[in-house]
């Protein structure tokens, strides 16, 4: 289910580029776009309930650790700051997942992630406190 959340991740970078070279060039977001990164969302979360057995714990937690990256890159895709601690708790939840099926790399890897979580946070809070934008706090989706 993780390897599958890979592909998705591919899947929404391309949906997340292309809002942001939409938004950078100030031309209005298509709705069919946001439909489509919401359809990609949608089919994440119902693929990994779908392959869940939810026999143990660690299958709540690799739910709960695919739903807060569904958000988290649903929430990068529209530029939204607070899309970082998102990131910072899939990583700690993917780390508790990693550790019980005793993948060392794996979860040696959400370190570095978590790492890159907050170094992202900050340097976006920084560029938002620095740069007038057209949303200043980064809290609200662009609207053209």
């Amino acid at each position: 289910m993780v390897a599958g959340l890979q592909l998705f991740y591919t899947a929404f970078a391309v949906y997340g580029i292309a809002r942001w070279h939409l938004e950078r060039r100030s031309l209005a977001v298509p709705r069919r776009l946001d439909h489509a990164g919401a359809l990609v969302a949608v089919s994440i979360l119902v693929a990994t309930i779908a392959l869940s057995d939810f026999a143990s714990w660690a299958s709540w937690v690799e739910l709960t650790a695919v739903a807060v990256s569904i958000l988290a890159n649903w929430l990068t895709a529209l530029l939204i700051v607070w899309c970082w601690p998102f990131w910072i708790a899939a990583n700690v939840l993917f780390g508790i997942l990693f550790w019980d099926l005793e993948l060392w790399g794996l979860f040696g890897m959400q370190f570095l992630y978590g790492a890159l979580s907050v170094v992202g946070w900050w340097t976006w809070r920084r560029a938002a406190s620095a740069t007038p934008l057209t949303r200043p706090d980064l809290c609200e989706p662009a609207r053209a």
